[in-house]
């Protein structure tokens, strides 16, 4: 609904979405317009439960994502570094 809400067309929905179909996509819109309190309401909910989750896993990170980005941020460094280096001018005698 987003994307409609946001001014896309059915057409180009199914352009961002081809698993879609042009039906289901008329549907959908049609039934947001018919109940939109109700719409508005559960997405809503949806929104606040994400931002809750996001908040829960920001305050209590697993180990492995801890890990994995702390790898990260170790290989990214050197790959700079090194890039560094290689586009360091050399010495000129």
């Amino acid at each position: 609904m987003e994307d409609y809400l946001e001014g896309a067309s059915p057409e180009e929905i199914l352009l961002r979405y081809p698993t879609l179909n042009l039906e289901k996509i008329h549907a959908t819109i049609l039934y947001y317009l018919a109940k939109k309190e109700e719409v508005e309401a559960y997405l809503g909910r949806v929104r606040q439960l994400d931002e809750e989750a996001e908040q829960e896993q920001l305050r209590n990170r697993s180990p492995f994502v801890v890990e994995l980005r702390e790898r990260f941020a170790k290989v990214s460094q050197e790959l700079l570094e090194k890039k560094r280096k290689s586009t360091k001018p050399a010495d000129v005698p």
